[in-house]
């Protein structure tokens, strides 16, 4: 794997120690999922909710999947309905200045993967 840069302002900040020194980490979200938490005592919400919100079990595939497929990409977000989302180059979670300067604060709360 070759060296990806994060920051070119920093040629010491090298992407493939930070994303390969901690475990394979992915974002999942199960969609709308019927857990039974907002109770349905009228017959609309009861509706909205048969047509509307996921079954549990349906709801559990997202992190299924990531947990056990080798295909999954670590660092990526995964949708119960859409599968893996691409995020807009211009997306918060993408500015990789953000994610050099977050790196950073976990070194300076001691937080640090394993260099091996």
């Amino acid at each position: 794997m070759s060296s990806t840069r994060l920051s070119g302002s920093d040629p010491s900040f090298n992407s493939t120690r930070y994303l390969t020194s901690w475990p394979h980490v992915v974002a999942t979200h199960p969609g709308v999922v019927d857990s039974g938490l907002i109770a349905a005592k009228d017959r609309v919400l009861a509706n909205i909710k048969r047509r509307a919100f996921l079954p549990v079990k349906a709801g559990a595939q997202a992190p299924l999947y990531c947990a056990t497929q080798p295909d999954v990409v670590s660092g990526a977000y995964y949708h119960n309905l859409v599968g893996r989302v691409l995020l807009n180059p211009d997306d918060a979670a993408a500015d990789r200045g953000k994610a050099k300067a977050l790196w950073e604060a976990l070194e300076r709360l001691g937080l640090k993967g394993d260099d091996s």
